[in-house]
């Protein structure tokens, strides 16, 4: 069938020429029987309502973060990283996360070398954890 009109107008002729009832038209036409009350009833089908959209509110959603345990699910789903543990997402986020901010101009950068006698590790990291002393480790 092709439009709502060819439908209401075929659902009219089947009922008037051939004296089908209701529910036979629901059969043959596949639709709803308010449908059929409807064509039986007008010639040419309703306007479609579209309901007027509400501008949203900027306070009602807050940001998506994406933390250690979405990014651990993702990385078993997406990559088969089974042996991969949540502690190694955990701290891999917690030194990228700055670095990130930063380059989206979030926040200033800073390097930080954190020396143990041994080994040595250069952590990129924002301003204010540094003035705060909340260096991640």
């Amino acid at each position: 069938m092709g439009s709502k009109v060819e439908q209401f107008a075929a659902i009219r002729r089947d009922h008037r020429v051939d004296g089908m009832s209701i529910r036979a038209l629901t059969d043959k036409h596949h639709a709803h029987r308010r449908t059929m009350r409807q064509a039986l009833e007008f010639a040419i089908p309703a306007e479609r309502k579209v309901p007027e959209r509400i501008a949203p509110r900027p306070e009602a959603f807050k940001k998506q973060r994406h933390t250690a345990r979405p990014i651990l699910a993702r990385l078993v789903d997406e990559y088969g990283a089974v042996d991969l543990s949540y502690s190694t997402v955990h701290d891999y986020v917690g030194m990228r996360r700055p670095l990130i901010l930063a380059e989206a101009g979030k926040q200033p950068k800073s390097r930080v070398l954190l020396t143990d006698g041994h080994q040595s590790l250069e952590l990129v990291v924002a301003e204010r954890d540094l003035s705060a002393g909340n260096v991640p480790l």
